[in-house]
């Protein structure tokens, strides 16, 4: 039996097409100062 019947398709995405580069999801989140540094100093 073929999964193609049993389960709907689903459309997948890259890291990259949703984040941008590697880079640039570190310099914005985990870089001293950045998001993640906000979210930790309001706890």
């Amino acid at each position: 039996m073929s999964q193609s019947n049993t389960y709907p398709a689903v459309s997948s995405v890259t890291f990259t097409q949703k984040l941008g580069s590697w880079a640039a999801v570190q310099k914005a989140h985990f870089a001293d100062g950045a998001l993640y540094d906000q979210i930790v100093a309001r706890k």
